[in-house]
């Protein structure tokens, strides 16, 4: 992800190293497949407006800060995109998840946002004591996080996930999944319905609603199943950096199939004329602007990604239905 001195820079100077990992943290990049299908959640089928209330944000604690009150500048200021790239204008957090409501009281991210290449069961991680959630970040309802009444702070982590070693044999089985419980019930939404049929049919087609490059709420329909990959769909769903944890839809029924977690080509955002445009494929994943290395550095070593599928990758309930069985009951 592009990191860029900002107005706002004393402040995430102020987090420290914390804040420079969840950089590195973030898995999904910034990559459109074919034509940008995000829209604006006013735009969206009813359905999907009603699911959209039980969809947070997850943001760290700093931007709480009220000498700082955040959001306070435009993609286009924060990460220095292009004049050609959709909601440049749009004032956006530099560092978000999303996820959302599995029960009253509990919500599912992308592993990766709570833990890193390990797994935590009943603990307060650093991402869960250090972040806030907050439902309702859409376009039409932005206002001073300070004045927001539907936020909620992670009281623990059920249970997460995150392995950063993979390699082709192993490929991406071990989930990148959480489940974190909130410090009280949320009694004005519903949780969202998910598939938790182990042997349900694969689905095809996928809609997704989230925080991309943490702008107000997108919905984005359009998502086509590429393959059908270990503890995985790879989709072209267009995926971005803040859509981590997001809920993946069965554009059939309406239910979670699974969560958004990352996101291959690697590179979020292309140089060209001294601004930024977004990473675009093809509509099958191929032919785009810039690729992935064959293999990234992460300390001593050295991990093997020529193997990597193109494309959105959305990880499968599987891993945590027992989990999920026990805290809906």
């Amino acid at each position: 992800m592009l990191a860029k001195e900002n107005a706002g820079g004393h402040v995430l100077r102020r987090w420290g190293l914390s804040l420079y990992l969840f950089l590195f943290l973030s898995q999904a990049q910034a990559l459109i497949f074919g034509a940008d299908d995000r829209r604006e959640i006013v735009s969206a089928p009813q359905q999907v407006k009603d699911q959209s209330r039980s969809i947070a944000m997850m943001l760290p604690n700093i931007y709480w800060d009220k000498e700082a009150p955040y959001p306070q500048q435009s993609l286009i200021e924060n990460d220095g995109v292009c004049p050609n790239v959709r909601y440049k204008n749009q004032k956006n957090f530099t560092l978000a998840c999303t996820g959302f409501l599995i029960s009253p009281r509990h919500i599912m991210t992308a592993g990766h946002c709570m833990v890193w290449n390990r797994r935590a069961v009943d603990e307060v991680t650093p991402q869960c004591e250090g972040w806030k959630w907050v439902f309702d970040f859409t376009k039409e309802k932005q206002k001073p996080l300070q004045s927001v009444q539907s936020t909620y702070h992670c009281k623990n982590v059920v249970y997460a996930q995150f392995l950063a070693d993979v390699n082709k044999n192993t490929g991406f089985e071990a989930a990148d999944i959480a489940i974190i419980e909130l410090d009280r019930e949320v009694t004005d939404r519903d949780a969202l319905p998910m598939n938790l049929s182990a042997a349900g049919l694969t689905p095809q087609n996928f809609y997704m609603v989230g925080h991309p490059l943490g702008l107000p709420m997108k919905y984005t329909p359009l998502g086509r199943l590429l393959s059908d990959e270990r503890g995985y769909w790879n989709t072209n769903i267009d995926a971005f950096q803040g859509n981590s944890g997001s809920p993946v839809f069965n554009q059939m029924t309406g239910l979670v199939e699974g969560v958004l977690v990352r996101a291959y080509p690697k590179y979020d955002y292309v140089e060209t004329n001294q601004c930024y445009q977004l990473n675009r494929c093809s509509e099958q994943a191929k032919n785009c602007r810039l690729q992935s290395p064959k293999s990234s550095d992460f300390g001593k070593k050295v991990f093997d990604e020529s193997w990597v599928p193109n494309g959105a990758h959305v990880q499968k309930l599987d891993s945590v239905l027992e989990v999920l069985k026990r805290i809906q009951q």
